[in-house]
C-alpha cells in the first residue's frame, strides 16, 4: 500500500487498483486518476517531460518518427502534399474516360489541324470536366501528365499518331477550294 495525494486529502490505495463507484461518488469534486493504467504518470524518456499515457506516447514516438522520415526526404511541407496531388492527378488520368477527355483536348488545342476533326463533345464540355476533376486544361501542362502517365505504362505519346486515330474514329472537316459550294466542304476519315 502507498500513500498517493489526490485533490485536497490523502488517502491510501493499492498501486494499480482504482477506486470504486462509491468511493467516486462520495468525493466528487477530488482529481481523480487512474494510476492503473498509466494514466498521469509522468514520462521522462526520449525527452518527453509531458502528461502522457502508454498508448499515446507510443503513437506520438511513431508519428515522430514518420515526421522525421519525411523531413528528410523532402525540406518543405509543401512539396510533399504538391507530389500527392500529383498523383492523384495522374491516377485519375489512368481511368479510361479521363484519358479519352484529355486526349481529344490537348489534340484539339495541341495540334494544328486538332480543330477540324470533329468529335462528339464541344470544347467547353471537356474542358469543363477536366477543369472539375482538378486536371489543368492548359495543353502543356496537361500534355505532361499525359507523357507521365504513357511512360508509367511504358508506353510513348506521339500526337501525330494520336491525331491519326481520332481522324480515323470520328473523322474531320476538309476544305477544298477547287471544288463549288457546298462540294468544297467534305467529311473525310483520311488525316
Amino acid at each position: 500500500m502507498t500513500e498517493k495525494f489526490v485533490g485536497d486529502s490523502k488517502t491510501t490505495v493499492k498501486e494499480g487498483v482504482t477506486c470504486g463507484k462509491a468511493d467516486l461518488g462520495a468525493k466528487p469534486k477530488q482529481n481523480w486518476k487512474l494510476w492503473g493504467f498509466g494514466y498521469g504518470k509522468k514520462k521522462k524518456e526520449k525527452g518527453m517531460d509531458h502528461n502522457t499515457n502508454s498508448r499515446g506516447s507510443q503513437t506520438a514516438e511513431v508519428n515522430m518518427e514518420v515526421e522525421g522520415q519525411l523531413k528528410g526526404e523532402r525540406d518543405v511541407p509543401f512539396q510533399v502534399y504538391g507530389t500527392l496531388e500529383e498523383m492523384m492527378r495522374l491516377s485519375r488520368l489512368e481511368e479510361e474516360r479521363v484519358l479519352h477527355m484529355a486526349l481529344r483536348h490537348v489534340v484539339r488545342l495541341g495540334h494544328e489541324k486538332g480543330d477540324s476533326i470533329t468529335f462528339p463533345s464541344p470544347k467547353s464540355l471537356d474542358r469543363i470536366q477536366l477543369r472539375s476533376m482538378n486536371l489543368p486544361t492548359d495543353v502543356d501542362s496537361l500534355r505532361g501528365l499525359i507523357d507521365k502517365v504513357f511512360k508509367k505504362r511504358e508506353e510513348t505519346f506521339d500526337m501525330e499518331n494520336t491525331y491519326r486515330q481520332f481522324v480515323t474514329a470520328h473523322g474531320r472537316k476538309t476544305f477544298n477550294p477547287s471544288l463549288a459550294w457546298p462540294a468544297c466542304y467534305a467529311h473525310t476519315y483520311y488525316p
